[in-house]
């Protein structure tokens, strides 16, 4: 029975054969493809493939899911992706012409002796000048009877026309080599992505999980220690922290003090070594 959209080989030759329509390909992809394991195919891929336990942590206790351990990005991501990298490149060797920088306009300006502010008003009660409080500087209010002089500052327009001169340059610049690489970019982007959509419906690269360790990789990019197989921790590092070679048995709070590099501290959850905050007390492993 055919199916009510383009089939990959159909988009496969639409890009070969007119290459000029790689974003139409893209849309295709983009809207038809987004959720292969909603598709009749993989249904029966998975019925073959799924085991009746967890690869990770071993778990008999269903529901299983068919994981991909190789992330395939949307099109329209891979797309921007390349474009910025392809452009940053060029940009480094052939960089755009930037409007100069303003000067500072001539004349002289009364300054404060003590913080070089500006606003130094006279008062004729006390026949001196008065540089005003602020919150960034605490050393105001003052009195002095003579200022200083320097050289006036810009203007606050003058500096907001400086930069939007340099971003009008800056998106001149991207639009015209965008303009000579866009179709190349987007029809190497559709190969890609076809490439990757073939890749995912063999079924390579795929591991049984469990509902617990699906969710924990999807949403919080984390994996069981191999080792210890208790600690959960992101997918950048080989194990956990307490099976690092170079862990020493230390408090929880040395360990939090001594952990190597990570996500910000607002996504600390995400990372699961010994600590009694970590994944592990909020998901216990399971054992078979």
């Amino acid at each position: 029975m055919p199916t009510p959209y383009p089939t990959l080989d159909d988009i496969e030759q639409l890009v070969s054969t007119h290459p000029d329509e790689w974003r139409t390909a893209i849309a295709q992809l983009e809207t038809h493809y987004r959720r292969l394991w909603h598709t009749r195919e993989w249904r029966e891929l998975r019925s073959r493939l799924i085991k009746d336990r967890c690869d990770q942590c071993g778990s008999p206790s269903p529901p299983f899911t068919l994981q991909h351990l190789r992330k395939h990005p949307r099109p329209s991501t891979l797309l921007r992706a390349k474009t910025n990298s392809a452009f940053h490149d060029y940009r480094a060797v052939h960089p755009e012409q930037r409007p100069p920088q303003p000067t500072t306009p001539e004349g002289t300006k009364l300054l404060c002796p003590t913080c070089r502010q500006r606003a130094i008003p006279y008062k004729n009660t006390s026949k001196g000048y008065y540089c005003k409080p602020s919150p960034s500087n605490q050393n105001r209010p003052h009195q002095f009877p003579e200022p200083l002089t320097g050289p006036p500052e810009l203007t606050r327009a003058q500096w907001d026309a400086w930069r939007t001169a340099s971003d009008n340059a800056y998106q001149l610049h991207r639009a015209a080599w965008l303009t000579a690489h866009e179709a190349e970019l987007g029809q190497e982007t559709a190969r890609q992505v076809l490439q990757n959509l073939r890749h995912y419906l063999t079924g390579e690269g795929t591991a049984t999980y469990c509902k617990r360790c699906a969710y924990l990789a999807d949403k919080r990019d984390v994996t069981l220690c191999a080792i210890c197989h208790q600690h959960y921790h992101p997918r950048e590092y080989a194990t956990c922290y307490t099976c690092r070679p170079d862990a020493q048995p230390t408090t929880d709070r040395q360990a939090a003090d001594q952990s190597p590099p990570g996500p910000p501290a607002h996504h600390a959850a995400r990372t699961c070594n010994h600590h009694p905050t970590g994944l592990e007390a909020e998901y216990p492993a399971q054992t078979a």
